[in-house]
């Protein structure tokens, strides 16, 4: 049997007219560009489809039920979208870092403001949004990861309760050594500059004992001191001689003999 001949296809022109189409309708592509088609939406291809067709053509309804879904999947996608957007958002405030609170001190340009933050001083960047005017000396600030103030938090309602040593000549106050604090030296916070204060009132500092705020009342401990100190011979201890007489030992030799005691 012989074998039948493949007639070889012609390669397609790309500047060959479009046949018509069997139906009597030409492509999409003859009435629009391929660049401006494929930058349309589906619900725009399928309203340009219907545009073509006669109007008591049968695909119309075919064509209006298909619109209807595509319709509503683009609103399930948007749901979808804004729900993983808010997720994204959630996400992202959890991951970032906490912020800090210090106590503001001083205004030392526009932008710039003096904070304590855990007991360290900072110059910090003020963001634009707040007004520097509007922040108080002693007030609470926060500050983001880059110690940049972001936010005022009003006055610290915490704090340690000192009492007054002596007012300074330029309003500052000295505080002695009580509840385990050094002698320090404090300015007065917005609240208190017009505060007469006196020596022995109690004031409560913020946190970073810095700045005091706030008034307590006046001091009603009383100091006692011992001013003499009765003697107490070592022959008034009773009993246990041998100890007494060992405590004795380490106490005086050391003085009484310093040169036994660099050899040892």
């Amino acid at each position: 049997m012989a074998e039948s001949k493949k007639r070889p296809v012609p390669p397609s022109d790309p500047n060959r007219p479009s046949e018509p189409s069997p139906t009597g309708f030409s492509p999409l592509s003859d009435l629009i560009s391929r660049e401006q088609l494929d930058s349309l939406s589906a619900l725009q291809v399928i309203d340009l489809i219907v545009s073509k067709l006669p109007s008591r053509h049968s695909s119309i309804l075919d064509m209006v039920y298909l619109r209807e879904r595509i319709v509503s999947m683009e609103e399930m996608n948007d749901e979808a979208r804004q729900t993983i957007e808010k997720l994204d958002a959630i996400v992202e405030k959890l991951r970032s870092p906490a912020f800090r609170v210090g106590t503001f001190l001083m205004a030392i340009e526009p932008d710039r403001a003096h904070v304590c933050l855990g007991g360290t001083d900072y110059v910090c960047r003020v963001d634009p949004q707040i007004p520097l005017s509007s922040l108080q000396v002693g007030q609470r600030v926060l500050c983001n990861e880059a110690f940049a103030v972001v936010l005022g938090l009003g006055f610290d309602r915490n704090g340690p309760i000192v009492r007054i040593d002596e007012l300074l000549s330029d309003g500052r106050l000295r505080i002695g050594q009580e509840s385990g604090l050094m002698p320090l030296v404090l300015q007065r916070s917005a609240l208190l500059v017009k505060e007469k204060l006196k020596p022995a009132m109690e004031v409560r500092l913020d946190v970073n004992q810095r700045v005091a705020l706030e008034v307590i009342g006046i001091s009603k401990r009383v100091e006692r001191s011992l001013e003499t100190v009765t003697e107490l011979p070592w022959s008034s201890i009773g009993g246990q001689a041998e100890a007494v007489q060992a405590i004795r030992d380490s106490i005086e030799l050391p003085f009484l003999h310093r040169d036994l005691g660099r050899h040892q």
